[in-house]
Order: structure tokens, then C-alpha cells, then sequence
């Protein structure tokens, strides 16, 4: 239906970058389609098209090939920017060599930036009595991070990765490097940096919420904040349905719009991870 096909779409563009309506209307159209196209080359973009069905698919490849191929939007001194066969090439060439993840995360890089704009809300999701606790310290040793298996917490010790903190300042195209292990790539240990600062600085968030956020493209606590609770559950049921989300959740149960809402809330009296 084209609600359903709505909802997918909307995920495709959230994971670009692409949280508000202003942003499609000013945007290069080639450049969004670029955009667009290299997200399938990441883990989370991958994940994004593969549960997406064949007519959502088809209609995604069609709308992108009519942004390509429309006249480029010009800004006053702005140069156009196409699309074109060098470009695509040049990004198929570094898709296979270094996967498009930061430098590195650093204490309080992503609450540091310029606030993104938010979306217009309703009222503000109510509060429920549920006791503020925080599950995750930057003290704590890095095998109670998110993702991180008693293996894999055993071989960052050995880099001199022992605590949380230490964790999410490390780069992770450098630990993928020095792991030499094919199963952990620096995308993967990106999307662990980012569900382990979710939890340091979101209160009540457990580890298959901050999983299944990150997976559905909300990798920071600014980000899930500025969601409406009826979107956000529309972004997250269909990845929570799908066999992956299954795996991540406990009991093999989908949150509903009641969670959603204590995670924005939540979200909304976050801290600072120097306060960690």
C-alpha cells in the first residue's frame, strides 16, 4: 500500500541524513541521489533495501533515476553537481576499500554539534514514573557494552581497550585494523560505539532498544529526541519484524507506541557523557 511504501521510504532517508521535509524541497536533487545510492553500500543501508519488498524496490529505482536525471537545482553562485560515471566509479572504488564510517567518536562529539531542527511536535509525550537509571558507565569494563561478546571484549583488552570510555575513543577503522578478525569491521564496531553511547547517555535505555534504534539509522540521543512517538514506531516496526530484529529482541516482541514514547522521553532528559 502506499502507506507501507511511505514508511519505507521514509527509513531510506532518515538513514541519509534526510529528517526534514525543507531538506528534500532545498536539496541537489543529484546529490540526494548519490546520497541515496551509497547508503546501499553500508551495513545499515544494506539492511534498510533488503527488507524492503520488490515493488518498493522498483519504485526507490525509479525515483532515483528520475532525480538523476532531472535538470540540477541551482543556488545563486552555487556549481551544479551531477552524477555521472566518474563519480559513481570513484565511490564504487572506496566502497571496497574503506567503509564510510568517521574517523573515530569522540566524549561528546555528537550532543557537541549545532542542534538539528526540530520536527513539529504535538504535545510533549507524557511522563511516566519509571525510576531514572542509567545501564551503562564509562567506567565500566568494555565487555558490558552493547554488542561486545566476552571474545571480543578478551581481544580489546589486549589493545589496551579495558573500559567503555576508552571504547568509544577509539577509532574503530584503527581496532578493526589491529583485530585482523573478517567478522569485525569498522562499520560494525561504529554501530557498537554509537548503541554504547545511546545507553551511557539515555536513561532506561536497555541494549536491544539502543540495537534496534542504531540499526533503523537513529544513532544519537539528539536524533531519537526529536522523533514523534506515531513515526518512530511507524521506522522501527518493520525492522523489529524482520528476521534480524527478531534476533536482537527479548521474546521476540516488537516494541509498541507506549516504549517509543518513554524512549523519546527518555532521550529528552539525556545527559552529557562527561556526566557518565
Amino acid at each position: 500500500s502506499g502507506e507501507v511504501q511511505e514508511v519505507f521510504d521514509a527509513r531510506v532517508l532518515v538513514a541519509c541524513e534526510i529528517r526534514d521535509p525543507s531538506q528534500i524541497q532545498s536539496a541537489d536533487l543529484h546529490q540526494l541521489a548519490l546520497r541515496v545510492w551509497k547508503l546501499g553500500m553500508t551495513p545499515i543501508g544494506r539492511r534498510i533495501l533488503d527488507a524492503g519488498s520488490d515493488m518498493q524496490l522498483v519504485r526507490l529505482s525509479g525515483w532515483l533515476k528520475e532525480m538523476e536525471n532531472r535538470e540540477p537545482l541551482r543556488g545563486e553562485g552555487d556549481e551544479a553537481t551531477h552524477v555521472n560515471e566518474e563519480t559513481i566509479a570513484h565511490a564504487q572504488q572506496e566502497s571496497q576499500f574503506e567503509p564510510d564510517v568517521p574517523r573515530t567518536i569522540r566524549i561528546d562529539s555528537a550532543h557537541s554539534l549545532k542542534p538539528q531542527r526540530r520536527r513539529r511536535r504535538g504535545r510533549r509525550p507524557e511522563r511516566t514514573t519509571v525510576a531514572s537509571v542509567h545501564y551503562l558507565e564509562l567506567s565500566d569494563d568494555v565487555k558490558a557494552a552493547p554488542s561486545v561478546g566476552p571474545k571480543t571484549a578478551a581481544f580489546l583488552e589486549e589493545l589496551g581497550i579495558r573500559t567503555v570510555r576508552d571504547f568509544l575513543e577509539a577509532d574503530p577503522r584503527s581496532i578493526a585494523k589491529r583485530l585482523d578478525r573478517t567478522q569485525i569491521n569498522p562499520s560494525a564496531l561504529l554501530e557498537w560505539q554509537q548503541q554504547a553511547e545511546l545507553i551511557c547517555r539515555v536513561p532506561n535505555l536497555r541494549e536491544h532498544d539502543a540495537q534496534l534504534l542504531v540499526a533503523c539509522g537513529i544513532p544519537t540521543a539528539e536524533a531519537l529526541a526529536n522523533w514523534e512517538p506515531e513515526s518512530l514506531l511507524a521506522l522501527v516496526s518493520p525492522y523489529a519484524e524482520s528476521h534480524p530484529g527478531k534476533r536482537m529482541l527479548p521474546s521476540r516482541r516488537a516494541p509498541n507506541l507506549e516504549e517509543v514514547t518513554d524512549w523519546i522521553r527518555w532521550a529528552q532528559d539525556k545527559r552529557s557523557l562527561t556526566a557518565a
